[in-house]
């Protein structure tokens, strides 16, 4: 009888335990429950269990006694973490679920409020000369031209710092910048028609609505506009106001004032699936790489969001975060310290320190964040003048697509911030409180004394895109 009861377990605990009975590290009873502590943001009786690795949900579901996909409300599975997300019970929870030996751990989910986004919002006049879907092209090294362009570009291709503001002029940029290169707005949602995109804006896996919020406005509209600013910054070269020609992929995660962190490592986890199709495919489509632009301040992170953010960056998705516009240490906001992120503050165009915002050891990267050009929700043409690290971040970018665009940068993040120090200018931002990284983001395209050899520190002689694009003669970085 003890016999055949042993054989009925081995059955119900399914293959993956059916040779060696699954453990976790630590060898405890009971998985770690972790969240518990931020009490009135815990979103109720929703969690994230993650497995061990190798173990599957049926195996897990056979250890509980029943299929929690049947059974629970909101349950969602997400592969890439090894995890699911789902409504439960305390007894489902602590009876069942933290009880397999298959559960790495469970984490309370828990809400993530927006961020204030500082904003001056003037309209614009309509475009006033004929929107480019690729640059103007000049004929020596395959370079690009920016007509037009904003007081940033110029400051973040001059390669030095600029003795005077300038701006309305031409800007010399890589041929097709940043062409190849899947930009992820993970924001309020975008105007994809905008002319600034030249269509080559999209919604994320072609949605309609966005999976990504648990309330509020879920169509992938831009609800508010911050998402469509962001978005021009990034990759809005067909109206000069980026020097990007990105795809931009909108991935809507603010539809109220406060988002899921579940789903927010939920639509960095899909990011990250898309992105390892894309490699396998880059060959015949063209693609070089992703980068995130993630608009979110919070003060506590999860390890959900903690895992899918390492995930992306090993998998080589780069991922930009704006530092917190108040006056605090950058270091006390999780996204801006985490190694895996790329922080960013702001300046003006007098090359000053914008107090107000974030500073120290979390800060990696100084852009312009004061008065920029940007793209304005309402119709497909208005622009309008908006202010904030947040509107910083985006310009950094923008930078990094023409490095992963012009290398092909698509398994290597690590690489892409190699790429961002070495060619930043040091200590030429006024006023920086102390222990803060004095670095402004630059891509000297506009500035070389010759349009020959490397555009910038650390290219290779040829572009992945253009093998004759350059002839290997001295561009002035060795003078």
């Amino acid at each position: 009888m003890f016999f055949i009861n042993f054989f009925l377990v081995l059955v119900l605990l399914g293959p993956t335990s059916a040779g060696q009975l699954p453990h976790r590290p630590d060898n405890n009873i009971l998985a770690p429950l972790y969240g518990t502590h931020r009490h009135q943001d815990l979103v109720p009786d929703s969690y994230i269990v993650r497995l061990i690795k190798n173990y599957t949900l049926a195996s897990h579901f056979a250890r509980c006694g029943v299929d929690l996909s049947r059974t629970s409300h909101d349950f969602e599975e997400i592969p890439i973490l090894r995890s699911y997300r789902a409504r439960l019970d305390n007894f489902t929870v602590n009876q069942l679920v933290r009880t397999d030996p298959g559960v790495e751990y469970v984490e309370h989910d828990f809400y993530i409020e927006q961020p204030s986004f500082v904003t001056n919002d003037t309209v614009q006049k309509p475009d006033t000369h004929p929107s480019l879907t690729t640059p103007n092209h000049l004929k020596r090294w395959r370079a690009g031209n920016i007509a037009n362009a904003d007081y940033a570009l110029h400051m973040i291709t001059a390669g030095r710092r600029l003795d005077a503001e300038l701006s309305n002029y031409d800007v010399r940029t890589l041929r097709n910048p940043g062409t190849g290169v899947n930009a992820y707005v993970l924001d309020t949602g975008v105007s994809i028609t905008h002319n600034a995109f030249g269509r080559r804006a999209s919604n994320f896996r072609g949605m309609r609505t966005t999976p990504y919020c648990a309330s509020g406005d879920l169509t992938m509209s831009d609800h508010i506009g911050h998402g469509t600013n962001v978005a021009s910054l990034i990759a809005g070269g067909s109206r000069d106001l980026s020097i990007s020609f990105a795809n931009i992929i909108n991935t809507k995660i603010w539809c109220s004032n406060r988002a899921v962190e579940s789903r927010i490592s939920e639509a960095i986890a899909d990011i990250t699936a898309d992105h390892r199709m894309n490699v396998l495919g880059a060959r015949k489509s063209g693609f070089k790489g992703s980068i995130i632009n993630l608009s979110v301040g919070i003060s506590d992170m999860g390890r959900t969001l903690r895992t899918a953010i390492e995930d992306a960056s090993e998998w080589g998705v780069v991922i930009v975060v704006a530092a917190p516009n108040m006056r605090v240490s950058a270091s006390i906001d999780p996204l801006c310290s985490h190694p895996s992120t790329i922080c960013v503050a702001s300046c003006t165009q007098s090359y000053q320190w914008v107090h107000g915002g974030a500073y120290g050891p979390g800060i990696q990267i100084i852009a312009p964040g004061r008065d920029l050009l940007v793209a304005r929700r309402d119709d497909d043409e208005t622009l309008s003048i908006m202010s904030g690290t947040s509107m910083a971040a985006p310009i950094v970018a923008s930078v990094l697509t023409n490095f992963i665009g012009y290398e092909g940068i698509m398994r290597d993040s690590e690489k892409v911030r190699r790429r961002m120090f070495d060619n930043s200018l040091p200590n030429i931002i006024t006023d920086v409180p102390e222990n803060t990284s004095n670095l402004f983001i630059n891509i000297p395209t506009n500035g070389l004394r010759a349009i020959r050899g490397p555009p910038y520190i650390g290219a290779p002689l040829q572009s992945l895109r253009c093998a004759r694009c350059f002839t290997g003669r001295s561009n002035g970085f060795d003078k």
